[in-house]
């Protein structure tokens, strides 16, 4: 049998045996997981167009997985995380600037309206605390609208950046928790228990001051 011979022969046997191929592959990789491992950092190192555009292939079939993966993920690695977006916003400051503008084109009244709230402020129309509505902690704080759509723009909760971040985070995390719950995959079990929501006392102030406010603009 020549050498091509034999190469045709062992292709079509890998085709007819494919569960045998896989296990033998499988007792392979756990005898030389070192080995392993170092060809397919080679591999994907010579070729990262490929590895790149399978990537994205399969992102674009499983955007459910990838969103309940990530957050996962950024929940068990907040240092790396933060670094890595670090890194990334220094090397693409083009696409930092179309998704700012893109942002801004799309999301036109909450841009009018924050610019409404500083210029009031500017103009001394309105006094800005020198406090935290939720930790009365001494700052600069900012100015945050309970309802996306408020119609008065210059009733906001004045809250210091870590309190402001934090009511942001919940409402993402909330949305998270009701994906996992409502998911096609029945991940609650793994999912749910990496959330991390601020204590109930929090979540309480917030909630008096937001209802405080829509109160105000009803009347």
């Amino acid at each position: 049998m020549t050498k091509e011979e034999r190469v045709a022969y062992n292709r079509e046997w890998r085709k007819k045996n494919p569960q045998k191929v896989a296990d033998s592959k499988k007792k392979w990789i756990e005898k030389n997981r070192e080995k392993y491992c170092a060809y397919r950092r080679e591999w994907s190192a010579k070729n990262r167009d490929r590895v790149n555009a399978s990537q994205r292939k399969w992102c674009r079939k499983n955007p459910d997985k990838i969103s309940i993966s990530a957050h996962i993920w950024k929940d068990k690695n907040p240092d790396k995380f933060k670094e890595g977006c670090r890194a990334w916003q220094r090397a693409n400051p083009e696409r930092i600037k179309a998704y700012v503008d893109n942002w801004t084109e799309n999301h036109r009244a909450e841009k009018k309206r924050s610019k409404r709230l500083s210029y009031a402020v500017k103009c001394g129309h309105i006094i800005r605390p020198n406090k935290c509505d939720l930790c009365s902690k001494e700052t600069n704080p900012d100015g945050h609208h309970p309802d996306q759509l408020n119609p008065d723009p210059l009733k906001v909760m004045w809250l210091c950046r870590k309190c402001h971040q934090q009511l942001h985070f919940e409402l993402r995390q909330r949305q998270y928790l009701d994906q996992c719950l409502n998911c096609k995959w029945n991940c609650k079990t793994k999912a749910a228990p990496t959330l991390k929501l601020t204590c109930f006392d929090f979540q309480q102030k917030a909630a008096e001051i937001q209802e405080k406010i829509r109160a105000e603009v009803r009347g």
